[in-house]
């Protein structure tokens, strides 16, 4: 087997055991890992068709000057044969063998160029094969990766509602039970300040009026023992 032989047949294995591997489609990582394969095969692959599509057009050539090469030593014998001159038949022997010759190497080229363009055409179809199974995964990726963004936001969004939940849970106990409790209380303090304040305020005015009762009773006093005194 040629080099190009082995090579090729290296190359379809690693790219068919891509193709036949069993990937759990739902773990975004396995699909990361199976693209990342995919997507150095696939450049390894095109390397290939190139090469074979280079080795098929090369074989091609040499195919179309053997058979050029073939036809003029078939009219070359045929005119030494025709031309009335039995001098001349004995180079046709030598042209004979060498049209032998080129005749089994034009058979041999024959078959190497249809096997190479089997070769390419396999190669091509599992270029083809590898590149749909690339759009393939890389399209699942972007759906795992939605689905992935989707489910996060969801999380994230009943975690903020539980934790909202528990908050408003907590305000109404604190309103009920503890807020009214310490109004009434403050309530309760402010009415006895007011008491205090409002009995002080009394005191205080009940003094002035009982100092104001007490001089002007000294004055009545006083306007009394002047008048005795005259």
């Amino acid at each position: 087997m040629s080099v190009f032989g082995k090579t090729r047949l290296a190359v379809l294995s690693v790219a068919n055991s891509l193709l036949d591997r069993v990937i759990d489609l739902n773990s975004v990582e396995a699909v990361k890992q199976n693209i990342r394969d995919i997507e150095v095969s696939r450049d390894s692959l095109s390397d290939s068709v190139a090469t074979a599509r280079g080795y098929v057009t090369g074989v091609k050539r040499e195919v179309s000057q053997l058979a050029t090469e073939r036809d003029k030593l078939n009219r070359q014998i045929d005119t030494l044969l025709t031309d009335d001159d039995s001098g001349n038949d004995h180079l046709a022997n030598t042209l004979e063998a060498k049209l032998v010759g080129v005749e089994s190497l034009l058979a041999m080229k024959q078959e190497e160029m249809t096997s190479g363009q089997e070769t390419a055409h396999a190669l091509e179809q599992t270029y083809s094969t590898l590149q749909t199974r690339l759009t393939t995964m890389v399209s699942q990726l972007s759906r795992l990766e939605a689905m992935d963004r989707s489910a996060k936001a969801k999380e994230g969004a009943a975690t903020a509602m539980r934790q909202a939940a528990k908050a408003s849970t907590t305000g109404a106990e604190v309103s009920v039970d503890s807020v009214a409790a310490r109004i009434q209380r403050r309530s309760d303090v402010a009415d006895e300040k007011l008491r205090s304040a409002s009995g002080d305020f009394a005191t205080v005015t009940d003094k002035d009026e009982t100092l104001a009762n007490v001089a002007a009773r000294l004055a009545v006093r006083k306007k009394r023992l002047a008048g005795k005194a005259s």
